[in-house]
């Protein structure tokens, strides 16, 4: 018999709601905002898309080649790859601005940063070099000290192979401007993959990709010496768009800097702490004004500053003739 759906089932569906507005609430409550996380999610996997027709690609492609899809390499194909691109980096800066108010609100924590930060990396590892080309000189530079050659005194153009097809023209001729220790890892990400242009891309950002984890790493000790606040370092840091696209997506070489350079310093600064040296720490200025320098000889105004943005604020009265 045909009739109204009995009271046990009404009952269920009205508690599977408000299950599902509890768990949202949670999130929120912790400051977890998933349309946050997917709007960069989707923006970094544009990226990712648009880059495999106007990012540093290489010059012979094994995957696209000349099939169908290479029209992504040239003229209206690349263009409607390059917007895709810009399209996407657009979201991953609107997702990270949205992250910001949210940080800085005191609405998310650390646990959320990083999380959208594991999120918006993915697409980055995979994705062809972005906005440059110079991971292909890094690894000719691998090869030639791998071959036993020079590389501060010749430029990878004594090599032949894919590998230096690949080096831009300005570096051709160019010596490394690297240390030793960053050639020795080169060498080695060249010893593994040999002439393998893609696999060396992707081999040579994970090995830069632990200065990344360092660094947040150094991070809740910097911001505890220093002042500050944790999540908002986090925020500024390993999920801006610049480091993620360009230092990640890159990649370069700043990453393998600051896996040798931040633990370092937070470390330095626990051992002095420890001695007793204290460092100042930024006081918190008003909401409503903002000071700004200006040159010694202004004789009017406040005494900070008479250049003081704000409604608490009025321009300094003119001078006397």
């Amino acid at each position: 018999m045909l009739g109204k759906c009995p009271d046990g089932t009404a009952q269920e569906r009205e508690g599977l709601r408000a299950l599902a507005r509890s768990a949202w609430s949670r999130l929120r409550v912790s400051g977890f905002s998933a349309g946050t996380l997917v709007l960069g999610l989707v923006g970094s996997l544009a990226v990712f898309t648009g880059g495999i027709g106007c990012a540093g690609i290489p010059v012979t492609d094994p995957f696209l080649g000349d099939g169908t899809l290479s029209v992504l390499r040239y003229g209206y194909g690349r263009d409607l790859a390059t917007v895709v691109l810009y399209l996407g980096l657009g979201l991953m800066v609107w997702a990270w601005v949205r992250l910001g108010r949210d940080v800085l609100a005191g609405r998310s924590r650390g646990r959320a940063v990083v999380t959208c930060a594991g999120a918006w990396l993915v697409p980055m590892l995979l994705s062809p070099s972005l906005f440059t080309r110079d991971v292909y000189a890094y690894l000719a530079q691998g090869a030639l000290a791998l071959h036993g050659v020079d590389s501060y005194t010749v430029g990878p153009e004594v090599l032949s192979g894919p590998i230096t097809d690949n080096v831009d023209g300005l570096w051709q001729t160019t010596g490394s401007p690297y240390g030793p220790l960053f050639l020795l890892l080169a060498k080695g990400v060249v010893a593994v993959t040999g002439n393998g242009v893609i696999s060396g891309v992707l081999l040579m950002r994970l090995v830069m990709l632990p200065g990344l984890a360092l660094l947040m790493y150094a991070l809740p000790g910097l911001v505890g010496h220093l002042g500050g606040r944790t999540p908002v370092a986090l925020w500024i840091t390993v999920t801006n768009p610049l480091i993620l696209t360009q230092l990640v997506g890159g990649p370069h070489n700043d990453l393998s800097w600051w896996a040798c350079s931040r633990p370092p310093h937070c470390w330095s600064l626990t051992a002095a702490t420890a001695r007793g040296w204290r460092w100042p720490r930024p006081q918190p200025r008003s909401k409503h004004r903002l000071a700004l320098p200006c040159p010694s000889s202004c004789s009017s105004g406040p005494p900070d500053c008479p250049a003081t943005v704000g409604p608490a604020s009025a321009r300094p009265p003119p001078r006397a003739s």
